[in-house]
């Protein structure tokens, strides 16, 4: 939340950018260091004002609303009448005209339960009972509307009547009024509870068929199913309870933070299955588990012709195999781009991912010369991680090995002899990269080297005396740098 408030802040007022020029990457994520950053944006306003609006606090922990409260002393559209504010405008939705308006509208516009003098009936009675709660109307106008559709009209008011006031009741009476496909929702809510992450729709359906039925696994054919389909099992797996969402991403979730709520905080999960006990989680975690190995075991020799062998698992074959589903599984796409301009490449090589670097490389989807926002192309990033495989393929892949980078003019030989990678500069070097490469302070890559097998593979076509625009030579370099121990200044004062 404070990242998203401060990134909006400076992005609307470009002057006041200024504030991120300190500001680390590696301290991002340090709530103290972003509060920082977002006061003294704040004091740089002048006249103008700036009005927060905090939404979903009833979504955080207790200790974190009241963390946020008294930073900033005021809240956004969640009633918190037990939070002292010492200056702010409480504003309760549920007492609020419009509210109650928009209530009124949602039911006229969507309940169907026969014609217009009976739904104005029922639509009084629904919001009646609602006490205000969104959700709660939303739920049950489909369900009575179920009723309708089915030709029930005589069940239309007596189902209304049955139906809890509570949004926790109504939710219980929406998982246990019926038992078909328990197994799906059982599986459906320990999917979207104990996931790593949100699953997308097509992962969350698979994952789903990996525990129910996984004879049926096979190499997906986007013409069935569908995401009709999937859209429609999602909704029956968790009786009416999750939903896709509108993203670009289409993750599977539950509709309302509320039903998370009954099931982990109000003993939903044990009053629907008892027999879990409080051993829930954990026995969740290896359900999924199993739906994941029966993943991993589906046979794959339909992809090849059935009279190759089945590489081995190492191998770069293997690997090929999978090229094709490799953005399927990802969590990026490849247009992402993170905090700091990154492709899913830059991001692989800077978190250490080198297999995943490598299969993105190979899928021939990705720019070789893309660049992050220091200006680093993807060869760059590889030699300065020392990825010595991704540097080869990329190599091989046709990358400029003399491609300088933006904010310092620096080549890859260059950042590869920075943090004493021997093996990257022998391979850019029998490239033919060039030795003498120069960056905008006039540097070669000699003068960054600081290991003595590096100067070793440098001199060879390296000048030892070259100067920079500093007038400094490589041995004068080292030791301002402070990277001079004996051994290397005995290399170069040999070399020169």
């Amino acid at each position: 939340m404070q990242r998203s408030l401060l990134v909006q802040l400076v992005e609307r007022f470009s002057d006041l950018q200024v504030v991120l020029d300190d500001l680390k990457v590696s301290r991002i994520g340090n709530i103290d260091v972003l509060r920082d950053a977002f006061s003294m944006a704040i004091s740089r306003l002048g006249q103008r004002r700036l009005t927060c609006f905090i939404d979903a606090l009833d979504e955080c922990d207790w200790d974190q609303v009241q963390d946020m409260i008294t930073y900033f002393e005021g809240i956004g559209d969640r009633h918190y009448p037990y939070i002292h504010i010492e200056n702010g405008i409480k504003l309760t939705l549920e007492d609020q005209p419009g509210h109650g308006h928009d209530l009124e509208k949602y039911v006229r516009s969507k309940l169907r339960v026969g014609p217009k003098k009976r739904i104005e009936e029922i639509s009084g009675e629904v919001l009646q009972k609602s006490s205000g709660v969104f959700i709660w109307v939303v739920l049950v106008v489909n369900i009575l509307n179920d009723e309708f559709k089915r030709g029930r009209l005589f069940a239309v008011k007596k189902r209304l009547k049955e139906i809890p006031p509570k949004l926790n009741n109504l939710f219980k009476g929406i998982l246990t009024r019926d038992s078909h496909n328990l197994a799906d929702l059982l599986l459906c809510v320990q999917w979207i509870l104990f996931a790593k992450r949100p699953l997308r729709l097509e992962e969350f359906y698979f994952a789903a068929v990996s525990g129910l039925d996984a004879s049926s696994l096979s190499k997906w054919n986007p013409e069935e199913p569908t995401e009709e389909d999937m859209n429609r099992f999602v909704l029956s797996s968790s009786k009416g309870l999750a939903e896709v969402t509108m993203s670009k991403a289409r993750t599977v979730q539950f509709i309302h933070k509320s039903v998370r709520d009954f099931l982990l905080k109000d003993n939903g999960l044990r009053g629907l299955w008892p027999d879990l006990g409080d051993n829930f989680e954990s026995l969740s975690h290896n359900r999924l588990k199993q739906c994941c190995e029966a993943h991993i075991q589906l046979d794959i020799s339909g992809l090849i012709p059935s009279d190759q062998e089945l590489p081995k698992a190492s191998s770069y074959e293997a690997k090929t195999l999978y090229q094709d589903d490799v953005f399927v599984q990802l969590e990026y796409e490849p247009e992402f781009k993170a905090i700091t301009a990154q492709t899913p490449v830059h991001w692989a090589l800077a978190k250490g991912h080198q297999n995943l670097a490598w299969l993105l490389i190979i899928s021939n989807n990705c720019d070789l010369e893309a660049k992050d926002s220091y200006g680093l192309t993807l060869l760059s990033c590889a030699a300065a991680y020392a990825h010595v495989d991704v540097v080869k393929q990329l190599l091989e892949k046709g990358a400029d090995y003399e491609a300088k980078d933006s904010r310092n003019g620096r080549t890859p030989l260059s950042w590869a002899a920075t943090y004493g990678h021997v093996d990257v500069v022998k391979q850019l070097l029998e490239k033919g990269a060039d030795y003498e490469a120069r960056d905008s302070y006039g540097r070669t890559p000699l003068s960054y080297a600081g290991h003595v097998d590096v100067v070793k593979q440098l001199e060879k076509g390296g000048e030892c005396k070259t100067r920079d625009k500093g007038g400094q030579t490589p041995l004068s370099q080292v030791v301002a740098d402070g990277r001079g121990n004996v051994v290397i200044m005995q290399k170069f004062n040999s070399c020169s």
